[in-house]
């Protein structure tokens, strides 16, 4: 199967959005003093307040990714979206913790 047919459901999926189940909604509740600290997390989770369940969720920008993803794997590796995630990286670096069982 090719690469472009393959990622068109999750195109499918993230860009027309798919209803927010109960626990998502739970979670995203309990976790919205976190999420509203970061961008990027709270215009996708919290655009509207705490969804309801049912609400239509969406990623847009996850979408509009697996399309040029889809067009030519390289731009993940090599074009724009390699550039973005470098830099969401160095941006977001004290948000992130590793956790080793060392």
């Amino acid at each position: 199967m090719d690469w472009s047919e393959l990622v068109r459901p999750a195109i499918k999926i993230a860009g027309g959005g798919f209803p927010a189940s109960r626990s998502l909604c739970r979670a995203i509740g309990r976790l919205r003093d976190r999420l509203v600290g970061d961008y990027g997390s709270r215009i996708t989770y919290l655009g509207n307040g705490v969804p309801s369940e049912g609400d239509i969720i969406g990623f847009k920008g996850l979408a509009e990714a697996l399309k040029l993803i889809a067009d030519d794997a390289r731009s993940f590796y090599e074009e724009d979206i390699a550039v973005k995630i470098i830099d969401l990286r160095k941006n977001t670096y004290h948000c992130c913790r590793f956790w080793s069982n060392r």
